[in-house]
């Protein structure tokens, strides 16, 4: 494990993601356990042949319980109604639908809503693209998250005229040689991640999260993280992709 001077968790999982519309992943059997110094998520699945720390900077994570209670509560009503508050679905009837039915990602990434959380959203698509584009690596991964700012968010600290992730990516190999260490600055420009048709490879997101939800620009970080790493395997590596909610969607939540 990471020693000890570390902001934040030493955190191992099980591999075994599988595609369906690029994602569908077991169910989690445990409860994220959110303490001083570690995160744990179990999944039923054996460990990893690698070693993942997620690392959080001093402020943000002073506010990361507040953070995520209000992603949860989000995510939480968007599966109930593809809306991101109270008053019903956000679809606009001008929209032409695109894809129905498919498979959000905050579910399939996390099919356990009470395991919903920002360091849980990290390690399941870390997880997903090592095992999709790199299953072999044995090494070790440090993703350290400095700032992470967004349009809307509910909370006030998160909140900047435009969305985006500073932060790092440290690998290794086994041996402990360095794959790569690089700092890097990532904003996420949703419109022209938009995708329309049938349903497309990468982690899907409502258009309407954007701005009021930090899993897309997170996402958006892992992959290109991943692909500074492992840039002849950038066509496995997988990132945030936007659609419109289909109303039959929204029907069916409801």
């Amino acid at each position: 494990m990471r020693k000890a001077g570390f902001l934040a968790a030493a955190i191992r999982i099980g591999v075994g993601l599988a595609l369906a519309f690029g994602l569908v992943l077991p169910p989690t059997t445990a409860l994220a356990e959110n303490k001083a110094t570690k995160t744990t998520v179990e999944t039923g699945a054996a460990l990893h042949p690698y070693e993942l720390t997620i690392e959080f900077s001093g402020k943000l994570k002073r506010h990361m319980r507040a953070i995520n209670r209000i992603e949860r509560i989000q995510e939480e009503r968007f599966r109930r109604s593809l809306s991101l508050n109270d008053g019903g679905a956000d679809v606009q009837g001008s929209e032409k639908p695109t894809a129905p039915r498919l498979p959000w990602a905050g579910a399939a990434l996390i099919p356990d809503l009470h395991a919903f959380s920002v360091e849980n959203l990290l390690i399941a698509m870390v997880e997903h693209n090592i095992a999709k584009a790199q299953p072999g690596f044995n090494g070790s991964i440090r993703l350290k998250i400095d700032r992470i700012k967004l349009d809307d968010h509910s909370e006030p600290y998160l909140r900047a005229s435009s969305s985006f992730v500073v932060g790092k990516i440290e690998m290794r190999t086994r041996a402990g040689e360095k794959i790569i260490e690089d700092k890097m600055t990532v904003t996420l420009e949703a419109d022209r991640l938009m995708r329309t048709g049938p349903a497309q490879q990468g982690f899907i997101f409502s258009r309407y999260e954007a701005d009021y939800r930090l899993a897309p620009v997170l996402a958006l970080f892992v992959e290109q993280a991943l692909e500074k790493a492992w840039p002849q395997k950038s066509e496995e590596i997988e990132g945030p992709i936007f659609i419109m909610p289909d109303p039959a969607d929204v029907s069916a939540a409801r």
